[in-house]
């Protein structure tokens, strides 16, 4: 799985918004990434849980984030950019 395009983009998103590195967006996005590198799928939901019980995740955020994790259950390559 490579993780190498969505951590670029985290960086140039950082780079020209430097307040988003304080935003738990930001924070969620890193932990994410770091969850699909190693394949977990545990860690990757408890993250997605953990956010959306303070902030509530839309619709169309929840099928991409599904869709990510049912890629991850099978084995196959995620692109997350």
């Amino acid at each position: 799985m490579d993780t190498s395009a969505a951590r670029s983009a985290v960086e140039r998103y950082e780079e020209q918004f430097p307040t988003f590195s304080d935003a738990r967006e930001c924070a969620l996005v890193k932990t994410l990434i770091e969850a699909a590198d190693s394949e977990n799928i545990d860690k990757f939901t408890d993250e997605v849980k953990k956010y959306d019980s303070i902030s509530r995740i839309d619709q169309w955020l929840t099928t991409i984030l599904l869709q990510i994790k049912k890629r991850l259950q099978e084995g196959e390559e995620v692109d997350l950019t």
